[in-house]
């Protein structure tokens, strides 16, 4: 068993996100460096002994976290993450003492526990850089996931693209913004596309990073970066305080929250922006209602 990349789930919170995942990062990465437990352990094999094994072999713990992850009981009413001897909660606590990578993963508008919420032994994983996967954006999540997993070391991609004769010479546009020199274009070999594109796309989140005000100045939303991934903390008009992954492309903000509805159940809201100059413009709402309450931000003067 020679996995580099452990999905840890629960099966009765996101087993679906889970299969789905690790078919995604099998096809990008390759199917022997994911280790799904349903998957990999084989019959008549020791399970506690294939999870050790498997997690002396991983780089990277993903941890798949849905609206009910927190909240599963067993048949007495008892969470079972206050079970010491729950298996999601081994996993992750041995992982996080053996020093592996550990990515909080959101599924579906799920939110990043607090620290009260969890068992001691669990409370690192709080502090942990979460990516949010949305089934709305899942193709992109799930590239961006894959890509910054094929950069770590000894995760490189196995090249499952189609294989096409390389191209001796790219031209790369920079964006407008860019000093007039670097506008009249350069001509680099195809094998530094790739270092092109990442700086470019690293210079356009950083021109976003900030904090960004609604234009009654009634409500303060603080984009940061942490490594590659962005985050937006802001209030919802619940009074209840959302932090969420985001991401910026093309012009387009975008990022997703949950949102408490009537009948006690949560939705998940998408708001997609789109930046012009020093302001933010778009809308939010739910999947089936995308437009349905408008939002602009404006920059906040320091």
């Amino acid at each position: 068993m020679n996995a580099g990349i452990f999905i840890s789930y629960r099966r009765d919170d996101t087993r679906q996100a889970a299969g789905r995942l690790a078919d995604d990062l099998s096809d990008q990465l390759g199917a022997e460096r994911i280790f799904r437990d349903i998957e990999k352990i084989e019959l008549g094999v020791d399970f506690e002994q294939a999870l050790n094994q498997a997690l002396e072999n991983c780089e990277v713990m993903l941890v798949l976290i849905g609206r009910q992850w927190l909240t599963v009981a067993d048949a007495q009413g008892q969470r079972r993450l206050d079970h010491p001897n729950d298996w999601i909660r081994i996993e992750i606590v041995t992982a996080l003492k053996r020093g592996i990578r550990v990515v909080p993963v959101l599924i579906d508008g799920a939110q990043l526990p607090s620290d009260a919420e969890l068992p001691e032994d669990l409370r690192p994983l709080v502090r942990r850089q979460a990516l949010a996967v949305e089934d709305a954006r899942w193709k992109s999540d799930v590239a961006r996931l894959a890509e910054s997993l094929a950069r770590l070391n000894g995760m490189q991609a196995q090249g499952r693209a189609t294989a096409t004769a390389p191209q001796p010479v790219a031209s790369v546009p920079l964006p407008a913004a860019a000093s007039g020199s670097m506008r009249k274009g350069i001509l680099i070999g195809a094998g530094a596309v790739v270092a092109v594109v990442a700086a470019l796309v690293i210079w356009a989140q950083d021109s976003i990073v900030g904090t960004w005000q609604t234009t009654d100045e009634q409500a303060d939303y603080v984009i940061s970066k942490a490594g590659e991934q962005l985050q937006v903390v802001f209030d919802a008009t619940d009074e209840k305080r959302i932090q969420t992954s985001a991401t910026f492309e093309e012009s387009k903000f975008t990022f997703s929250y949950a949102v408490d509805a009537a009948d006690g159940e949560s939705v998940t809201w998408t708001c997609i922006l789109t930046l012009a100059t020093d302001k933010l413009d778009g809308a939010c709402g739910p999947q089936d209602e995308p437009g349905k309450q408008s939002l602009a931000l404006k920059r906040k003067a320091s």
